[in-house]
Order: structure tokens, then C-alpha cells, then sequence
């Protein structure tokens, strides 16, 4: 497994990097994270103990305030920060895309799509949508967007957080 091989710690500070001035270290951090995602086993883990999604969101926050029903669930630290009048989005496009992909890695599976959902990424990326024109950022939105707005197979099965907690005890 990728992620086995760092450390709570090692990948907080990961996650520090992401709001760095040098834009090779931003790259470096995000590029690690995404590595990591593509183990599917270990999305719950980096969501809950880990705490990346809030550091894959805010630097594609920008100066666009979020309504009152769209911040219901956001960390509030997004939304404030997009009231910010200072507040600039990744500058460069192609760590903003490496950001998007990450997302993209953490909607693989129903449960954690619901996880993303209740966590407000929809308005996130739809704001930054409004903002950002280059086709390779759009079209990493709009598989976003369909992941997390299109209609879900009622078959397939949701692992929740406290199931992935047990299997991960077995």
C-alpha cells in the first residue's frame, strides 16, 4: 500500500506543504497525496485520520463567498476563507488539476461520494468552475460534478467510515 509507508505525521506535514509559497513544494505534496489515494483501501483513513480533504479544498477556494444553504456542512474554514477579499486560487493550473484529481480518486466509491457530498465539495468546485476557463480543469470538474450529482444505483452498497473502521480490525 502506498499510504503504509508514511507515517499520521509525515502526512500531515504533506498537507502543511499544500499552502506553500514554492510552488515545486505544492506540487511535490500534492503529487504524494494523489499517490496515495489511488490505494482505494485507504480513502477513509485519509479523510477522517489524515484530514486531506479540507487541504485539497481551500486552495481551490477563491474570493467567491458561498450562500447561506451551501456552507450547511462545509468546514467553516472554506467558507471563510472565501469571503476573504485577499483569497486566490492555486495559481498554477497544473497543481489546481492535480488537486481536482485527488477528489476525483476520493469519489471512486458510493460511500465516500456520500461522505463528499455532506462535506460540500459540489459547491467548491462549481465556484471554481465560474472562475477558472481551461478545458483540462473543466473537464475534471465536470467528472466531479457527475460523480457527485448523478443518480446512484440503489444496488450498490455504501461502506461507511464505522464499516471501514471494523474491516480494518479483522
Amino acid at each position: 500500500m502506498a499510504a503504509e509507508s508514511f507515517s499520521s505525521n509525515q502526512l500531515a506535514i504533506w498537507n502543511g506543504l499544500l499552502c506553500s509559497n514554492n510552488p515545486t513544494r505544492r506540487r511535490g505534496a500534492v503529487g504524494t497525496i494523489r499517490s496515495c489515494l489511488f490505494d482505494e483501501s485507504v480513502h477513509w483513513w485519509m479523510l477522517y485520520e489524515i484530514r486531506v480533504l479540507t487541504p485539497l479544498l481551500l486552495p481551490l477556494v477563491g474570493n467567491n463567498p458561498f450562500t447561506e444553504k451551501e456552507r450547511e456542512g462545509m468546514e467553516p474554514i472554506l467558507w471563510m476563507k472565501s469571503e476573504d477579499v485577499d483569497k486566490t486560487m492555486e495559481p498554477e493550473l497544473d497543481i489546481m488539476k492535480m488537486l481536482l484529481e485527488c477528489i476525483i480518486l476520493l469519489c471512486q466509491k458510493r460511500g465516500m461520494r456520500e461522505e463528499l457530498r455532506k462535506r460540500k465539495v459540489y459547491p467548491v468546485v462549481k465556484n471554481l468552475d465560474l472562475k477558472v476557463e481551461d478545458e483540462g480543469i473543466s473537464t475534471a470538474i465536470h467528472e466531479i460534478v457527475n460523480f457527485l450529482m448523478g443518480d446512484e444505483d440503489p444496488s450498490t452498497p455504501i461502506e461507511t467510515y464505522d464499516e471501514y473502521l471494523q474491516n480494518r480490525r479483522k
